[in-house]
């Protein structure tokens, strides 16, 4: 699957970069447990995270919670999740090779999430800081969640390359669809927070099993 026309990756976060579902799911469990909400098992929440906060907490909630409700809960997930955030939270095995082997090749790196941006800076300083990054967002007011693609595609407009030089990597359908939006070549990774499957059905190019597996596209 090689091609050497690539040179910038776009990245997910959450479940590409970083495997950080405990302590989302904690936090998450946390604030919906003070409404007296039965909590959920970390794996449940691989399907619950990669839409915003909004999107986890109402899933979180049982059926029928209402909207002030739904927005109690995510005010406390956010005041757990700062204090929380790196408690358990790591990059996956083999990621810190493959960015230090990406930086060598001169790809550039950049990041897109859902997240709050600002948080999103925070976890690349903390988790990301030895690698160059040309550009790290998040969730910002002027722009829709993926899979909008309206972000990425302004990503691409203020880079250096053309949508046929990107690659979007990520776990979720949000990201495929985000991708193929955004005239991206998708690739999945099937370490993350769903399946190969749900990634092949959303329009995944390749799913890679491990990190360096990226390598062979260069």
């Amino acid at each position: 699957m090689k091609d050497n026309n690539f040179k910038a990756i776009l990245f997910d976060l959450d479940g590409t970069l970083l495997d950080s579902l405990r302590d989302l799911s904690e936090c998450a469990n946390t604030a919906i447990a003070t409404k007296g909400f039965a909590t959920h098992p970390v794996t449940s929440y691989k399907v619950f995270v990669g839409d915003g906060v909004h999107a986890l907490i109402k899933r979180a909630c049982p059926q029928g919670t209402t909207e002030s409700v739904i927005n109690e809960c995510i005010e406390l997930m956010k005041k757990n999740y700062t204090q929380n955030w790196s408690k358990h939270s790591t990059l996956y095995s083999g990621i810190a090779e493959l960015l230090t082997r990406c930086r060598e090749l001169n790809i550039s790196l950049n990041i897109l999430s859902n997240k709050p941006d600002a948080f999103c800076e925070k976890i690349a300083n903390h988790f990301l800081s030895d690698w160059e990054f040309d550009l790290i967002r998040g969730a910002l007011d002027e722009f829709p969640l993926k899979p909008d693609p309206s972000s990425a595609i302004d990503i691409i407009e203020k880079s250096n390359f053309s949508a046929e030089e990107w690659l979007y990597i990520g776990d979720t359908d949000t990201d495929m669809k985000t991708a193929l939006s955004a005239n991206l070549k998708a690739i999945g990774v099937s370490w993350g927070f769903r399946t190969r499957e749900e990634l092949i059905q959303n329009g995944a190019s390749h799913v890679i099993n491990s990190p360096l597996e990226l390598l062979d596209l260069f």
